[in-house]
């Protein structure tokens, strides 16, 4: 809500020339409106079609998708380009930049390590040469290297671990041998290395934590194991642990951060519990935590900064707030004040230090969009102006001051200013007093 801050403050009493008047210690209070918590980035282009995958490194945004062209913001010159399905954007600009691997068909997924960009999806062609749904390109030519697994399906999910990139999707071969939806790459030769966790339906989200290897996805068989949606798997012989959540719905996102692993997707019941779309999970037991956020609809994304969860989707109601396809939400599961868009849907998002990208379907046609989400308001303090004012003289600027991120903004929440006084935004009291009385105002 909006916090006041508390004083002891009575009146402002406005005199005649020469005529004294009293004033009392009665309480007051000023009411400050915190700024934005959500400032648009404005300098970012705008794409032509989906983008599914973001991907920050140092100074360079990766994206993949079904766009065929991004035009620049204003600011960079408004200028259009042709880019087919994968892209990389100045972090710091906004602007376009030159690299231009030149997809075939959509990309679903981009990791970045060091000097590689993996890119991962329906594609047939990419950075110059014939690759076949996966592709290791080179961030500053955007050329694919010699790197060449060979996928025969979709390459939906990539997950970079030391030497090893594992994958996900619909595939049954990659890297020269038979692979079910799952495999592990060696980052050097594109071979696939033994692991064989064998997945009977597709795998959408992989994430690596403490030498396991968690899955989600479409499937009810993975490691040797009935595992339904969602899976925790050795790392070095791919076999289902006893870790077992048993999603009754799509798993589509996974997250690690802290003692949990973090699921969204289409599932209502997890862990032996209910769980609308999104659900903590302890990564040793597999059961589910009190973090409860119920969402109303599909979870596509997560990310993290700290202990802040990021949830991205087709929902308008999460962490007991409408939000509007994407959420912040605290350790309680609660959706924080951060509330940056009022209508879409959420395909992907990246976070990165104090910004966040998304990817998705927004107002106004837009498919990419970039905020730099303030910090939640802090405490704040104040202390008294000056009680006394003569009408026909400068009533002494007084400057109210109240600490707090984001810088508060101050209003008259009731009662009224001595006639001839005002309140800027920015707590500056000023004015000549035009009437004498009391006047008190919080």
């Amino acid at each position: 809500g909006t916090p006041t801050v508390i004083g002891n403050f009575g009146p402002i009493v406005v005199r005649a020339n020469n005529v004294v008047g009293n004033f009392d210690t009665s309480p007051f209070s000023i009411n400050i409106l915190p700024q934005p918590l959500s400032i648009p980035l404005t300098n970012f282009p705008t794409f032509n079609g989906d983008v599914y995958s973001i991907a920050v490194s140092g100074t360079k945004i990766y994206v993949g998708g079904a766009f065929t062209s991004i035009t620049n913001a204003p600011v960079n010159g408004g200028t259009t380009f042709v880019r087919n399905r994968i892209a990389a954007l100045d972090a710091t600009t906004g602007a376009l930049l030159p690299w231009d691997p030149n997809a075939n068909n959509d990309v679903w997924s981009i990791r970045a390590s060091g000097n590689t960009i993996y890119a991962g999806g329906d594609f047939t062609t990419i950075g110059g040469q014939n690759r076949n749904r996966i592709a290791a390109l080179d961030t500053a030519t955007g050329m694919a290297s010699s790197w060449n697994p060979s996928a025969n399906g979709m390459v939906r999910t990539i997950v970079i671990n030391g030497n090893i990139i594992y994958t996900g999707g619909n595939f049954t071969t990659i890297g020269g041998q038979t692979r079910n939806r799952i495999a592990a790459l060696d980052a050097s030769t594109g071979i696939a290395t033994p692991w064989n966790p064998d997945a009977d339906n597709s795998v959408l989200s992989l994430v690596v934590n403490a030498n396991k290897i968690y899955a989600g996805g479409f499937f009810t068989n993975i490691g040797g194991q009935t595992r339904n949606r969602i899976a925790m798997l050795d790392e070095m012989t791919g076999a289902a642990t006893p870790w077992n959540p048993n999603a009754d719905g799509v798993v589509r996102s996974l997250l690690a951060n802290g003692n949990n692993i973090y699921a969204g997707g289409d599932f209502t019941t997890i862990g032996g519990q209910n769980r609308n779309y999104i659900a903590a999970l302890d990564a040793v037991t597999g059961m589910v935590t009190p973090w409860n956020p119920n969402a109303n609809s599909i979870i596509q994304s997560l990310g993290a900064n700290g202990s802040t969860i990021y949830a991205g989707g087709f929902f308008s109601s999460i962490g007991g707030q409408n939000r509007f396809a994407i959420a912040t939400l605290d350790a309680n599961g609660s959706a924080t004040p951060w509330n940056p868009i009022q209508s879409g849907s959420l395909r992907t998002l990246a976070v990165n230090g104090s910004n966040v990208y998304i990817g998705g379907f927004f107002a106004g046609n837009i498919r990419f969009a970039a905020f730099s989400p303030a910090a939640a308001p802090s405490n704040f303090s104040a202390q008294t102006p000056d009680a006394m004012g003569v009408v026909g003289t400068t009533f002494p600027s007084y400057t109210f001051f109240a600490n707090g991120n984001p810088t508060p903004t101050y209003s008259v929440n009731s009662g009224s200013l001595p006639t001839g006084l005002t309140l800027s935004s920015a707590g500056v009291l000023s004015g000549t007093p035009t009437a004498t009385g009391a006047f008190t105002f919080t």
